[in-house]
């Protein structure tokens, strides 16, 4: 009975320790990563940092689909950078986000990353 009252304590949320939840509206940004086939990579560490500000940069990871999604709270020029274990990390520059208006402003961005070469020992 102990057992079963601790499973239940250690499964429950710690307070404080909740994902803070989604603004209203959809994302300001939309990044998917695929590979050199098209094909979705779920796991992507995506990050998106303002070009203009030293604002810290806001990180997500993609999901089953390969998307991460962003809700910014400015104009201004990003750069979105994608990086998962195996492929080569790439950074994109000059990603504009304006003012919402409505749903259809939502700026999509689709990442193809390389796959890292096999290592190469030199004796």
């Amino acid at each position: 009975m102990n057992w079963l009252a601790l499973l239940l304590l250690i499964q429950a949320p710690l307070p404080g320790c909740e994902p803070p939840p989604r603004p209203a509206g959809p994302p300001a940004l939309v990044v998917q990563v695929v590979d050199a086939l098209w094909l979705p990579i779920p796991g992507a560490r995506v990050t998106v940092v303002a070009a203009s500000s030293k604002a810290a940069p806001t990180a997500s990871t993609t999901g089953r689909e390969g998307y991460a999604e962003f809700w910014l709270s400015s104009v201004a020029d990003y750069s979105v950078e994608a990086a998962v274990a195996g492929f080569k990390a790439r950074r994109i520059k000059g990603v504009r986000i304006a003012q919402q208006s409505d749903s259809s402003s939502t700026a999509y961005v689709q990442i193809q990353l390389a796959v890292a070469g096999p290592l190469v020992t030199v004796e």
